[in-house]
């Protein structure tokens, strides 16, 4: 080999040396990078929204991606939500609903959420785990559920932590209240009503702007239905939500609207001018006839 190379000018033998040295610096580097990158490297932020993780064997299952850990849903970041697979969509509503002021005190709350369902929710379930703090409220708030009947078998239990609080005095007798003036108070007066159902039906008023449906109140979880006999609407007067003009804030805090439909409607406004009619939303594509049903007495278009 040595005597053929000699055979070459000394100026040939210098240009073939240093390319074999070139060649040899470049694969080193490649070899060096390769095991600097560590395992399980992120993809880059771009690809990232395209991305969703393999499900989850077993009975993880559902749309959670293999990278599941443990994590409390009051201080998880969105980054991490996505990695677990949940649509990006899903988890922005979260991380805003969280802004508004919603703190979680039972995995069962992340069904809050708009767009939420159980096939969200159960793959997680094993892996939250709520820190204290933000579980206190929530047994204040049910401490005193013995007035609700499919609670009664736990009446008996709780009756030595809740003895110091006032019992309240239900209706003898069938009693109209309307749902969108009573007090908690007046309420819980209902039987079947404690304070756990009583304060959802008011926050539930508050963020739609009045109930103008006794059907609206099974968007509670478990609302007892054998209630509904004792309630009534007397001239509601809902809040009105004019969708050309209401700021974003406003439109997408609303239940039957929520942050993507907000962004598509406040886009349509700009590029095309204000909407005339429910029917518009429909004919945009934000709604189905089926969606907007609930929300078309809120709505106003002047």
């Amino acid at each position: 080999m040595s005597s053929d190379f000699s055979k070459y000018p000394k100026s040939d033998r210098r240009v073939i040396l240093a390319l074999a040295a070139i060649a040899v610096f470049c694969v080193g580097v490649l070899l060096v990078l390769n095991n600097k990158r560590p395992t399980g490297q992120p993809l880059p932020a771009e690809k990232r929204s395209d991305y969703a993780p393999p499900s989850q064997g077993g009975d993880g299952g559902g749309s959670a991606g293999s990278a599941l850990h443990t994590f409390d849903p009051n201080t998880i970041d969105s980054a991490t939500l996505v990695s677990f697979g949940l649509p990006a969509w899903k988890v922005k509503n979260f991380v805003h609903y969280r802004a508004a002021g919603k703190v979680f005190r039972s995995p069962d709350d992340l069904l809050d959420t708009y767009g939420w369902d159980s096939a969200d929710l159960e793959p997680l379930r094993p892996y939250i785990r709520i820190a204290a703090p933000y579980q206190q409220q929530r047994h204040a708030e049910r401490r005193n559920y013995d007035a609700i009947p499919h609670r009664q078998s736990f009446a008996d239990a709780d009756s030595i932590s809740s003895r110091n609080f006032p019992r309240v005095e239900k209706f003898k007798a069938l009693t109209l209240v309307d749902v969108n003036t009573a007090d908690t108070a007046l309420l819980q007066r209902i039987p079947g009503i404690g304070s756990y159902y009583s304060r959802s039906i008011v926050r539930l008023r508050e963020k739609l702007g009045g109930l103008h449906s006794l059907e609206q109140l099974f968007e509670i979880r478990d609302f007892p239905e054998q209630t509904l006999e004792w309630l009534e609407i007397k001239n509601p007067q809902l809040r009105l939500l004019n969708v050309n003009t209401a700021d974003f804030k406003t439109l997408a805090a609303h239940p039957y609207v929520g942050y993507d439909r907000t962004k598509l409607i406040q886009r349509r406004v700009r590029l095309y001018g204000p909407f005339k009619s429910a029917q518009e939303l429909i004919d945009a594509g934000i709604f189905t006839a089926e969606d907007l049903e609930p929300l078309k007495p809120y709505l106003t278009f002047n």
